[in-house]
């Protein structure tokens, strides 16, 4: 810590208020790729780069990025740094081989930080795991970040929780129909809606290589839930392994769909909340269904035991009073719930060859 401290008297004191003005009008009138350099830059440490870029974008170095450079883990959480200060990290760690995982969770970075770090990822390939929650970067920085995601190689892991993406998870879906490589993506706390979820979706249904999508705490119906499972479960060559939508109350489809994905996928792990009536209902089915095979061999035998005219077809009257007269375990809701299950076009009649 003596060497940093060294390194960082050695930049020169700086006037705090001229830091400040310098910041404000540096913000808009600095360029990442041109750097307002008019000459080459000499060959110099990464230490001495940093310190460089902080004296002429005037800001001030962070100790904790001078003490762990040439780590391959930094972690910056918490540190105040700001877009500015984001952006000497940029300039430095561009062409940065070594590190691997960055910490950069709330910072206050904004858009404008997101962008510096957008033109920074477009150059460096070895950055794996990055963590952005809690920054503010809102639509624009999402924006930016979706351009980093269709062509970036090496990001397996990306932390966006609590950012304000909304609806830019347009761009996002965009970006995962490109990009074969990001394994985890964490969006919960992001003010997405089922709209965007939709919008997400259309990248899921052909992504190749995402494991974990996190999505809680987002203003997500049960209807958004239903089309996100349904657009991973038709995906036959997606890798989803987890779901996090545990902020979201499903409905009986979802829960049987799911039960189905898992026939097929028993590792896929989805988180989700549901209310006790739902859980009761979908049950009734797995009620129903057993009674009837121990009772009559199958469901078809029990519904042709009803028609007597063997029109494939029962009205919902008849089925109702069976079931009661059978003493099938169902309370009223449940058998409700079953009935509008078998007749879902309220034709008051079940064509029970769908158990054919």
């Amino acid at each position: 810590m003596e060497d940093c401290q060294d390194d960082l008297e050695s930049s020169g004191d700086q006037d705090h208020e001229a830091v400040q003005e310098e910041s404000s009008t540096d913000e808009d009138s600095s360029d990442l790729e041109t750097g307002n350099k008019t000459a080459p830059r000499p060959l110099l440490s990464q230490a001495e780069r940093y310190l460089q870029d902080c004296q002429e974008i005037g800001v001030i170095p962070d100790a904790s990025f001078l003490c762990n450079l040439g780590n391959t883990s930094l972690n910056l959480s918490h540190r105040g740094l700001g877009p500015l200060g984001v952006k000497a990290l940029a300039l430095v760690l561009e062409g940065d081989c070594i590190l691997k995982e960055l910490d950069l969770s709330n910072n206050r970075i904004c858009w404008k930080g997101g962008e510096h770090l957008s033109w920074m990822l477009g150059h460096n390939f070895g950055i794996e795991v990055l963590n952005l929650s809690w920054n503010g970067l809102c639509l624009s920085g999402a924006s930016a970040l979706s351009t980093v995601v269709k062509v970036n190689s090496s990001l397996k892991e990306l932390y966006l929780s609590h950012n304000s993406f909304g609806r830019a998870a347009a761009e996002l879906g965009q970006a995962l129909k490109q990009n074969d490589e990001l394994l985890i993506l964490d969006l919960c706390s992001n003010l997405i809606d089922d709209e965007a979820v939709a919008l997400l979706c259309s990248g899921l249904a052909t992504n190749t290589a995402l494991k974990v999508l996190k999505l809680s705490q987002n203003p997500i119906s049960k209807i958004g839930a239903l089309t996100l499972l349904r657009t991973v479960t038709n995906n036959k060559n997606s890798a989803m392994k987890e779901i996090d939508i545990s902020s979201v109350h499903v409905c009986e489809t979802f829960v049987e769909l799911l039960e189905k994905a898992r026939q097929q996928d028993p590792a896929l792990d989805v988180r989700y909340s549901v209310f006790d009536y739902v859980t009761m209902n979908v049950s009734a089915f797995n009620i129903f269904k057993k009674f009837t095979e121990e009772k009559h061999g199958s469901i078809m035998e029990f519904f042709q035991g009803l028609d007597d005219e063997k029109t494939m077809k029962v009205s919902n009257s008849v089925f109702r009073k069976a079931v009661k007269e059978a003493n099938i375990p169902l309370n009223r809701h449940q058998l409700e719930w079953l009935i509008r299950k078998f007749d879902e076009n309220f034709t008051a009649t079940i064509n029970y060859s769908q158990f054919c």
